[in-house]
């Protein structure tokens, strides 16, 4: 599959999953104004000026506004009702582009998101967006804490920025994964970037040698293998690559020998700089050593595997037709026998724990007392031969119909037991049981047992498990839950945790309470954006 259209499935995978943490709905005033000459903006992370000159050449870099949700069901319609009226009480239109919030800089959602808190109390925001090429401002009034807009920002949309920039200097021979890793670079990156590009007087030969060393330096750091990580060879000429790149060699430095959590202190950077120039492992729970009967499946299950990252937990964004043809016969499996259906139900979980997640949980089987009590009989003895191939298909299996039996210790106990064997197969069981949690049990408190061992288990990443994940489920999960970054069901898993709740990795490095008292003075420059004269808005 080309490089374009791997982006184009991976973008509308990613803005699926990512559209219900950011989209909300509010009905602010709205003061719009006329078209505006561009002005100096501030460096969210940095505190550097940003000339209205370098924002007017890099009005394409910054927070999207995305477009209306697709047509569809009733859902749907009213979602896409409500996200159209939202829109234009509030000035929007899809593909505006927010380079400002009060003042501050937004090349990406993610400053979007650190800059709305910046005064999480106050109710007003002033935005400076492009529109078509065109700068403008857009006042906001009557705002809820935390700023939310009824605005989704589609954060799919600037994740190849870095990597357009770096193919128009020759370097478009980087495998998927490399590519992948690369879309979490702060998105200030590619713009600074693109300046430097457009600033040289004749067209590069060959690749840069300093972009190479410096993507060298990021995925050693990023992939984990600090001791590759050494000072390249030669420096970038650009400021921000430099501040990077010191970055990068702090905190590999920091890591050895010993992985450490994020620490603020021993960076000597600024909070804001930490938390959008922190490279996010892409780190998966194991699969573990499994020698299943059935070697179709085992098969099916280690591509799956091999398919998914950290954010998805099981879906892959290269679509593959076999896999999932062979996913969705496992799903609606007509098989001789309640045992196998129901195994088979199992195994379209484990094969894509998106899509298929709630069905060993949610289905007839389990659903009837009959049924259910049956299979509990047959699988109870089966479990007690911990070394049968299939053992960890049966104990996945029990886990919801414990569950549905209302015995949730049970559930939790052989939960934990299966961890042991697959944590990877642990994680789907346990965020199926989750996802599941409000539909299906006469006592949703059942199910809170396997929440706890969850919880209290890491997730059940392995033992190989980051640093930083660790950090972001003890201590930056609750921080996200209190201003309502992430959703609860089921818990976000730390790649969602590091990727989608800036500003409560913020609250943590800066040791601040969750939620202040008050609304923090705003400094000048946050309150009173600065305009320029004399520059053309029309670029």
């Amino acid at each position: 599959m080309n490089h374009g259209m791997h982006r184009c499935l991976r973008r509308l995978v990613r803005a699926i999953f990512a559209s219900a943490a950011l989209l909300s709905f509010t009905c602010p005033l709205t003061i719009r104004a006329q078209e505006i000459p561009a002005p100096d903006l501030w460096d969210i992370a940095t505190g550097e000026q940003i000339p209205g000159t370098e924002v007017l050449q890099t009005k394409d870099f910054g927070a999207v506004v995305a477009g209306l949700p697709p047509k569809g069901g009733f859902f749907k319609q009213l979602a896409r009702k409500r996200a159209s009226r939202s829109m234009q009480q509030e000035g929007f239109q899809p593909g505006d582009i927010v380079l400002g919030v009060d003042g501050m800089r937004t090349y990406g959602w993610r400053e979007f998101e650190l800059a709305r808190f910046r005064n999480a109390l106050s109710s007003t925001m002033t935005l400076l967006i492009n529109r078509n090429g065109d700068l403008q401002w857009i006042k906001l009034h009557d705002l809820p804490p935390g700023r939310k807009i009824g605005t989704q920002i589609d954060a799919s949309l600037e994740e190849d920025r870095f990597l357009e920039q770096i193919e128009t200097l020759g370097l478009n021979d980087m495998d998927d994964k490399v590519r992948d890793d690369l879309h979490l670079l702060p998105p200030r990156a590619a713009a600074e970037l693109a300046l430097w590009s457009a600033a040289q007087k004749s067209p590069s030969q060959g690749k840069p040698a300093w972009i190479q060393d410096f993507i060298a330096l990021y995925l050693a750091v990023q992939s984990r293998h600090y001791s590759d990580a050494a000072a390249p060879a030669r420096q970038p000429p650009i400021a921000y690559f430099q501040r990077l790149e010191k970055f990068y060699l702090g905190l590999a430095a920091a890591n050895q020998p010993k992985e450490t959590p994020p620490d603020l202190n021993k960076s000597g950077e600024t909070p804001e700089f930490y938390v959008l120039a922190l490279p996010i492992p892409d780190y998966k729970a194991p699969l573990g050593d499994l020698n299943l009967s059935d070697p179709r499946f085992e098969v099916l299950l280690g591509r799956s595997y091999t398919q998914s990252t950290a954010w998805s937990n099981g879906t892959s964004d290269q679509p593959d037709a076999d896999l999932a043809s062979a996913t969705d016969a496992y799903a609606n499996s007509k098989a001789a026998g309640l045992d196998v259906q129901y195994l088979d139900k199992v195994r379209a979980a484990a094969l894509d724990p998106i899509k298929y997640d709630s069905w060993p949980f949610d289905n007839d089987i389990v659903a009837n007392t009959f049924s259910r009590n049956q299979l509990m009989q047959q699988f109870s003895g089966r479990l007690n031969d911990e070394k049968a191939p299939d053992w960890p298909l049966y104990a996945f299996a029990m886990i919801p119909l414990n569950l549905h039996a209302q015995n949730g210790a049970e559930a939790a106990r052989i939960l934990g037991e299966l961890a042991k064997v697959s944590p990877y197969l642990a994680r789907t069981a346990a965020l199926g049981a989750s996802m599941t949690r409000p539909f299906l049990y006469n006592n949703v408190k059942v199910v809170n047992p396997v929440l706890r061992a969850f919880m209290t288990s890491d997730g059940f990443l392995g033992l190989n498990v980051p640093a930083a994940y660790r950090w972001a489920l003890e201590k930056v999960a609750p921080v996200a839950v209190t201003w309502q970054e992430v959703d609860t069901k089921p818990p976000a898993g730390p790649y969602t945790l590091l990727t989608k709740a800036p500003y409560a990795e913020l609250l943590v490095l800066k040791g601040l309470p969750p939620k202040p008292a008050t609304v923090p003075a705003a400094t000048p420059a946050e309150s009173q954006p600065a305009t320029r004269t004399g520059t053309n808005s029309q670029g």
